[in-house]
């Protein structure tokens, strides 16, 4: 059977290739892998390369331009299917990782809420801080006089 990463991501092309590529005298095995090697692949002369690989190998329908000209327009349609699969997966993955982001952020605020306002808090200690370092800076401090030095300490020059 299909590898399995390449079964998740193109449901629609391994089952058209399961049924379609033993009816055409083709074993799905070995002939598979060709075909997953092109989707995505936007380059429509590879896909034609390949069809024209698989057609050449064909022992019982490699004269009959109709079957292969369907079955070149069935992968095309399975690889749309695909791709539109992938991209709704995608979608889904990513509204799930938001609604998580907006579950935290609601969780965050709820939290942020319950906190009691920083404002009043920060308002006393702001005014404490400001009173002691005041008492610190008279009892601690010096003054440079400006005209002398500059600022510098340690006279280095």
């Amino acid at each position: 059977m299909a590898d399995d990463a390449v079964l998740s991501q193109n449901p629609n092309l391994v089952t058209l290739l399961t049924d379609r590529l033993p009816s055409l005298g083709l074993d799905y095995e070995t002939y598979g892998p060709y075909v997953w090697g092109v989707v995505d692949n936007t380059d429509e002369d590879e896909l034609s390369e390949v069809m024209q690989l698989l057609q050449a190998s064909s022992e019982d329908y490699a004269d009959d331009e109709d079957k292969w000209t369907e079955l070149t327009k069935d992968i095309q349609g399975a690889m749309k299917q695909d791709k539109e699969f992938r991209q709704a997966k995608d979608r889904e993955k990513i509204d799930a990782e938001r609604m998580k982001m907006e579950e935290q952020l609601a969780k965050a605020k709820l939290e942020k809420a319950s906190l009691p306002p920083p404002d009043a808090k920060s308002q006393k200690s702001s005014t404490v801080d400001d009173a002691t370092k005041k008492a610190l800076m008279q009892r601690y401090a010096y003054e440079e006089d400006s005209e002398e030095g500059g600022g510098n300490v340690g006279g280095g020059g």
